[in-house]
């Protein structure tokens, strides 16, 4: 071998090898950011944050969404219905109305609702509400620790050593000067309904709310179901037993009443399956139909109508109440020497209590059909004062119109509601539904729950079995809609909640577990969770989630915690972000005041505590401006301060350190804006923002924002650019199997 050829060699195999080499380095990925350049910011200039708060008078409410309390004062959605009504009808019902009031320190809510109202979480009806199946996190103060008993974060201890706690800790030291303490074995409002005679009965617990009930509902005249103790129906109870288990407030089954003239006979129309068989008799209480006092015989049309003959014959259509009556034999009422009726069933217990009310008709003798109050006897014998005296036998009717309806508060210990659905749904709008009792499996197909759906009447949201349209226009879904087109009527309105069954736990020490709480990550032995567990979780809900103001800092509190930095730690954590204050009624007075502002700066640990401090301090009270909040940061970012908007802000306070600086303004809100006449959005030149396709020019004046801190100027008067188009033309081949298609504009001559 020559040493010309292995020269050549030698440096062939040089060059491969130094390609090889430098492959690493030809190769190297390059790191295109995805963040546009015009906003990403200079490496060493940390971004602002501007949060506002929104610190209207909703924000202390105890709801949510504002349907859930349907009469509250300026709520957004007026038009919403109650669950169930009480003695007093529409004109104030109380079932799911926590009574939240509008006054001089803005909104208050002092009055308990029902279980629909306490019944929280996803699955419940009332987002803010308490949920059991949810763990509730402590709040947390800038140096990341518990506000109540750190490092454990438990309120009460384990074991449990108190049931006192905060009513709310961020109204305590150092955050407020309101120190109220709450027991929650003592002081826990709910709602008790009485029925006009000094009996009262509590949701699923005896009359002290101190033990949980079990017995028997009922479906229709004609079917019942076991419940468990704590479990309830959310719907029209057409027993005449008080001692049967039923929803609270109470109220009969539900019809349309319809009887066209010159007819006397009146069609009833309900949406459950009603129950009754031809010659049963029945109660009714609507008005410009029947007497209320009478027990007429009614015939059996189907399942879900029945007739009756009435004393008029006026054209009617009213919705109304009805319930069976029982129909008692020969026998069965006696009177003796005084004006006591004895009455007497051997076939069917009553299930009356003594003063349980009741209206008799159809019973021969003097006074004897009367509306009054009973005594029991025993379970199948109850007695009643008649309106006259005189020995008398006789067959007769009676049913219990003395309804448990009489609502008013009560305070006792800590419950929790859970809603047990028994429809489950082949689609997820809820609308063609079976019905299926709790421990039973729902058909094939039928897989989604239904906790709350919303009808179109409030017979369909409180009928007991299943409401079900497998097509059409569906009664309830799973949506609320208050809306609906004023010509078409289409999509109906869906106001009307409906539950399933409530389940309710009494949360005291005798009560040693909790089930049915799988994800509940404090206990040790989800899902089974211990009193000191629960009534801790209970405890830290109370204090820092019960309202919209307080899941707000409880959330915001904890989230915050991963921006502080400290430069000057062991080991050191740089700041990330610049971050300040604002509350939506800072400016109220004319000028924005310290206590609801606080400057943008580096969020360290100084900052962040001062940002803590001021931030947990804010209370809630009037209207909505959020345009105005919006419009007065953007005054910030401009440098327009201590003037207009901003007027209080000193000029020193410019957030502004580079014209590539990046700046954001968090607005956080529970609802719609209001009051847009009192709290005008203005520009920096004083123009009012309402027109949003008008030109800069007549918006902001020549010049959109002038920095002379940073030298850059923001934009000027308005542009125009003309864009001329050029001629173009387009063609259109079919593609046939696996031939080619041949375009002539674009690729001439080429193939496709």
């Amino acid at each position: 071998m020559s040493s010309r050829k292995s020269l050549a060699k030698r440096l062939v195999l040089y060059g491969v090898l130094g390609c090889m080499a430098s492959q690493t380095a030809l190769a190297a990925v390059t790191d295109i950011s995805s963040i546009p350049l015009a906003t990403s910011g200079g490496a060493n200039i940390l971004p602002n944050l501007l949060f506002d708060l929104d610190d209207s008078g909703s924000m202390q409410w105890d709801f949510m969404p504002d349907y859930v309390s349907p009469n509250t004062v300026a709520s957004a959605l007026p038009q919403s219905k109650p669950c169930m009504f009480d003695s007093s009808n529409a004109t104030n019902p109380t079932s799911c109305s926590s009574g939240c009031t509008f006054g001089g320190s803005g909104f208050v809510c002092t009055a308990a609702g029902g279980p629909p109202y306490q019944a929280g979480g996803a699955n419940g009806f009332n987002g803010v509400a308490y949920d059991p199946n949810f763990y509730y996190r402590p709040g947390l103060g800038s140096n990341g620790q518990p506000l109540i008993n750190p490092p454990s974060g438990l309120p009460l201890g384990n074991p449990v050593t108190t049931t006192l706690v905060a009513d709310d800790i961020y109204f305590h030291a150092p955050f407020g000067a309101s120190v109220t303490n709450v027991d929650l074995a003592t002081q826990i409002g709910e709602l008790q309904y009485c029925n006009g005679n000094g009996v009262c009965k509590r949701n699923g617990a005896d009359s002290a709310g101190a033990n949980l009930v079990s017995g028997t509902a009922f479906d229709s005249a004609s079917t019942s179901n076991a419940m468990p103790a704590g479990q309830f129906p959310y719907r029209t109870n057409p027993a005449n037993a008080s001692t049967a288990i039923f929803g609270l407030p109470e109220m009969m089954s539900i019809g349309t009443f319809v009887r066209t003239s010159p007819s006397t006979t009146v069609t009833v129309t309900t949406v459950e399956s009603h129950g009754l068989v031809t010659n049963d008799q029945i109660y009714t209480a609507t008005t410009n139909v029947t007497a209320a006092s009478s027990c007429t015989t009614i015939t059996k049309v189907d399942n879900n109508n029945f007739t009756y003959t009435s004393s008029l014959s006026t054209s009617q259509n009213p919705s109304g109440s009805y319930r069976k009556c029982a129909k008692l034999g020969v026998g069965t009422f006696v009177r003796g020497a005084t004006s006591t009726v004895t009455v007497t069933d051997l076939s069917t217990p009553h299930g009356l209590v003594t003063s349980d009310v009741i209206t008799t008709a159809n019973v021969t003798g003097t006074g004897m059909n009367v509306t009054a109050a009973v005594t029991k006897v025993d379970n199948n014998t109850f007695t009643y004062p008649s309106g006259s005296t005189g020995a008398q036998t006789s067959s007769g009717s009676w049913v219990r119109t003395g309804l448990y309806n009489v609502g008013s508060s009560v305070t006792g210990t800590a419950n929790a509601y859970a809603v047990v659905p028994v429809e489950y749904c082949s689609d997820g709008n809820l609308t063609n539904c079976a019905y299926v009792l709790p421990g039973n499996t729902p058909p094939a197909g039928f897989t989604f729950p239904a906790y709350v759906r919303f009808c179109q009447t409030q017979a369909q949201a409180l009928a007991p079995g299943a409401v079900s349209d497998s097509s059409g226009t569906p009664r309830c879904r799973s949506k609320y809609n208050e809306t609906t087109d004023l010509v078409t009527g289409v999509p109906p309105k869906y106001l009307y909640a409906r539950h399933g069954w409530f389940k309710r736990d009494i949360i005291k020490a005798a009560v040693g577990s909790y089930t049915n709480r799988p994800n509940r990550a404090d206990c040790l032995g989800a899902p089974t969770c211990t009193y000191a567990e629960e009534i801790n979780n209970y405890a830290r809900w109370y204090t820092y989630y019960r309202t919209r103001l307080q899941m707000m800092k409880t959330s915001v509190g904890t989230s915050f915690l991963s921006f502080i930095g400290n430069p000057t730690g062991t080991p050191p954590k740089p700041n990330s972000l610049r971050i300040g204050l604002i509350t939506m009624h800072a400016q109220d007075s004319g000028s924005v005041i310290p206590a609801k502002y606080l400057k943008i700066s580096d969020f360290n640990t100084t900052q962040a505590s001062n940002f803590y401090t001021k931030f947990y301090t804010q209370t809630a009270g009037s209207f909505t401006p959020l345009q105005q909040a919006l419009a007065r940061a953007g005054w910030i970012y401009a440098g327009k301060l201590n003037t207009g908007l901003t007027t209080g802000i000193p000029a020193a306070d410019d957030p502004i350190l580079a014209a590539c600086q990046r700046n954001f303004t968090l607005l956080t809100t529970d609802g719609y804006w209001n009051q847009l006449a009192s709290y005008l959005p203005q520009t920096p030149a004083a123009r009012t923002i309402g027109n949003l396709d008008a030109s800069p020019s007549s918006l902001l004046g020549s010049t959109l924002v002038d920095r002379p801190q940073t030298v850059t100027l923001d934009g000027s008067g308005s542009s125009s650019t003309t864009v001329t188009p050029i001629s173009s033309s387009s063609e259109q081949k079919i593609c046939q199997g696996n031939n080619n298609v041949v375009f002539v504009q674009g690729n001439p001559g080429g193939t496709v």
